[in-house]
């Protein structure tokens, strides 16, 4: 019956040795006969397991519970492929009460173990997905604000500065106008790739919406975002972008607001709305002005037949800083 049971059954010692296995269980380890099997695997511990640390947990469970149930774990075939087996066995005593051995069968459960691998991938591609913006692949808003939460409650855990900066896109509604929904998403996507090489490997970047940016600054002092906000808006201004049809490149420049928590307030949300209020400050005050006096000269001359005066203003009216000297550009340029 032991020989010829369909189930994979064994007897072992507790140092690790097989007194019997049937060929059921010697053909799943990939050997030929029962008797190869035995002979070959002297230290089942160091053999078998792919984890030595997993045979010494059935040992352990054997000697408090005196059985096990579904034990699962790695082991070696005889050509070193890995798979995974579940083990239901029990430990036989004398009439002195002395261990004389294991005994117990065995089950291949590598083809459930790969589905549920897969299935477990695919969920967290899922969650990974369900986290990210579609386009730019960083972080969306309401991923933004569980990480925000999550790094406050360290900082304070660890009485470290937390920076935040709230940054927009300057002049982007004029990608939309003048070129469409296709390069105004190239563009977005450039602008997440410059910023996020730019970024350190424990800041967290999202799309906060639109053509805003967020950007999560762990043990970071208001000084030291500064440096690193006026880092990452250099590189996109040096990196700009080139439409097919254009020539020269366009300047691609950002505005920033930035707090800290909780040196600038204890609440988080009012540390974030500090944040946004000196980006719309930075967006009325005016800054950067070389950059769009590039801008404004690769617009008046760009590709012939298209209608820039109407596009510009499209483009500034909705941006007070530069409503008024793009007006009159467009007065200038209209015959």
């Amino acid at each position: 019956m032991f020989e010829n049971a369909l189930d994979e059954v064994f007897q072992t010692t507790r140092a690790g040795h097989y007194l019997r296995a049937n060929t059921a269980l010697a053909q799943i380890y990939g050997y030929a006969s029962s008797t190869e099997l035995i002979a070959d695997l002297q230290d089942i511990k160091q053999q078998l397991y792919v984890d030595p640390r997993r045979r010494a947990e059935f040992v352990r469970l054997m000697r408090l519970q005196g059985k096990v149930t579904g034990f699962e774990a790695q082991i070696y075939r005889r050509n070193g492929e890995i798979i995974w087996i579940t083990e239901d066995a029990r430990a036989v005593y004398d009439s002195d009460s002395q261990l004389r051995y294991y005994e117990g069968r065995v089950q291949d459960i590598s083809e459930r173990k790969a589905l549920e691998t897969e299935k477990e991938q695919l969920l967290a591609d899922a969650l990974e997905r369900a986290d990210h913006d579609p386009l730019t692949g960083l972080f969306h808003h309401r991923a933004f604000y569980k990480r925000y939460q999550e790094e406050a409650a360290r900082a304070i855990r660890e009485g470290t500065p937390l920076a935040v900066a709230v940054m927009d896109l300057d002049n982007f509604k004029f990608f939309n106008d003048a070129y469409g929904h296709a390069v105004s998403d190239d563009v977005l996507r450039r602008v997440a790739e410059t910023l996020l090489n730019g970024c350190r490997p424990y800041d967290t970047l999202a799309r906060f919406g639109g053509d805003e940016f967020a950007l999560i600054m762990p043990n970071t002092t208001l000084g030291a975002a500064t440096a690193l906000t006026a880092r990452l808006r250099k590189t996109l201004a040096a990196t700009g972008y080139r439409a097919a049809d254009m020539e020269g490149v366009i300047p691609l420049t950002l505005s920033a607001g930035l707090a800290v928590f909780p040196e600038e307030g204890e609440e988080r949300q009012s540390v974030l709305e500090t944040a946004d209020v000196r980006l719309m400050q930075t967006k009325t005050g005016g800054s950067d002005d070389d950059s769009i006096e590039s801008l404004r000269a690769l617009l008046l001359h760009s590709h012939q037949g298209f209608p820039m005066p109407d596009a510009l203003v499209t483009a500034v009216d909705d941006k007070d800083r530069y409503t008024r000297r793009h007006s009159e550009d467009v007065m200038r340029c209209t015959p």
